[in-house]
This record gives structure tokens, sequence and C-alpha cells, in this order.
């Protein structure tokens, strides 16, 4: 929801150039979905938005077991689980983009995510060289297991939550592409269980 959101607004209200990443984890019964999703929401853009043709780069995709850990970053991941359950895909992530030399990759934590309420007093507000603001956690925080799993990323939706989401698609007109995304981890023939992790989120959160 909230990564389909952002890549909207990369390509229809900013027009930049879009690069997504996608880790796969196949132990999660939805791997095929997700990529089917993706690969359907890009064919509808192309169609509806000509322009997103040259903007939307190929989607470069990695396996979770090929993706090695260091010590830092899995001792990181241990010290904030002490405080507040997070994913695996948090280490995952920044050995990804550490092992690949990327710096600001963007992620979708939003008001009522977890590693938003983890971060909130550790982060400053950042102009990005793409002329929109986002967020970033503060250098000031190197050394720190929140620095360690989270500095190399960017947070452009860090004030928003997901009804705000689905408000601001609907004055866009953006709500039909919304409504493509798919989050459920353990689907039931085809929909949504109602019962994992990220249905229960969404849930919550007010969708």
């Amino acid at each position: 929801w909230a990564s389909t959101f952002r890549l909207l607004q990369l390509l229809l209200h900013d027009r930049v150039h879009v690069v997504p990443y996608y880790l796969e984890d196949r132990t999660r019964p939805s791997t095929d979905t997700e990529i089917d999703t993706m690969a359907r929401i890009s064919e509808r853009l192309r169609e509806e938005f000509p322009h997103t043709r040259e903007l939307l780069q190929p989607m470069l995709r990695a396996a979770v077991t090929d993706i090695a850990v260091d010590e830092d970053i899995a001792v990181a991941l241990r010290e904030i689980r002490g405080k507040s359950f997070i994913g695996s895909q948090y280490a995952w992530l920044p050995a990804f983009c550490r092992a690949h030399g990327l710096e600001g990759m963007e992620l979708g934590v939003h008001v009522d995510d977890k590693v938003q309420a983890l971060l909130r007093g550790l982060v400053v507000e950042v102009d990005h060289p793409a002329g929109f603001r986002s967020v970033r956690v503060d250098p000031a925080c190197a050394g720190t297991p929140e620095h360690t799993l989270f500095g190399a990323f960017g947070f452009p939706l860090f004030r928003v939550d997901k009804r705000g989401v689905e408000r601001e698609s609907r004055t866009a007109g953006w709500d039909g592409i919304m409504e493509m995304t798919w989050f459920c981890h353990r689907p039931v023939r085809g929909k949504p269980c109602g019962l994992c992790a990220p249905c229960v989120y969404t849930i919550e959160e007010g969708l």
C-alpha cells in the first residue's frame, strides 16, 4: 500500500526515474502473488501514463537466502528486538544495501508502523536532490543500533498514515491503481487471509 503510493508519487507527481528492488523470501506463500501484482501495476501504469515507460526501470530482484548479514547488523537487530519486535527483513535490507553500495533507498515506513515509532525521535528532515522532502535517521546517531539498521534509507512517508495515503490517492485519482496492491503473507484461494501480521496491521490502521 505505502510502497505503491510512493511509486505513484515519484512517477506521476515528481516524474523521476525509479528503480524498484524486490527481495524474494520464498518461505512466504505470497511471493508469486506479490511479483504478479507488481507486474500488473507496472503494466497498468505504462498503459494509462505512457511517460512512465521511460521513468519506471526494470525491477531488480534478489533472494534473501543469498544475502550475507554482517555481525554488526545481526547484533543491532537483536538489540532493537529487545525493545520492539521488527521483522527479519530489517536485517536483509541494510545488508543488501551495504553489499551493493546503495545509499538512500526508500522504505514505505509510515505513521502507526513499528519502525516509525522506533525511529520517531531519531530522524531529521532532508532535501532530496530530485526536489522533494524526505526523512533520514540523524547522522548524529551513528553507532546506535537504529542507525546501523536504518541509516542507509530514506523515509518519505514518515509523517503520513495509511488513511492519509488513502485520502491523497483518492484526491489524485490514483485509487484504481492503489486497489491493485497486495500485502497478505498467507493468501487463501487468492484472497487476503485477514490473520497474518500485514493483514492485522492493515485492519488496525483503519483500512
